[in-house]
């Protein structure tokens, strides 16, 4: 089940590198950010993301999610979810953040 299920328009990118790219081109509402990437940490994304200037995606809220024990809050995060996902609770997330 995704995000797609409850009619959100989904991009999929597979690593920091492609994520910065996509941001460069399309301005998301919102980022679920894995953790763990194949060329870095979503760390490094969100550290990235928040230099950029609020109208270039700086602002935009970003949920963390992993299957590795992690503490929250992780700087820049809005919020974090531990993997397997809960879409139901995904999605109260997801509308709490975008009603900010």
């Amino acid at each position: 089940m995704s995000l797609r299920f409850v009619g959100a328009r989904v991009f999929v990118v597979g690593s920091v590198k492609d994520a910065e790219r996509q941001i460069q081109t399309y301005r998301p509402d919102l980022i679920i950010c894995d953790v763990r990437l194949p060329d870095g940490t979503g760390t490094d994304f969100i550290r990235w993301l928040r230099r950029r200037d609020k109208r270039h995606g700086g602002a935009v809220p970003c949920i963390a999610v992993t299957a590795y024990d992690v503490d929250f809050p992780l700087p820049g995060f809005n919020g974090f979810m531990r993997k397997p996902l809960d879409l139901a609770k995904l999605c109260n997330m997801a509308a709490q953040l975008l009603r900010r």
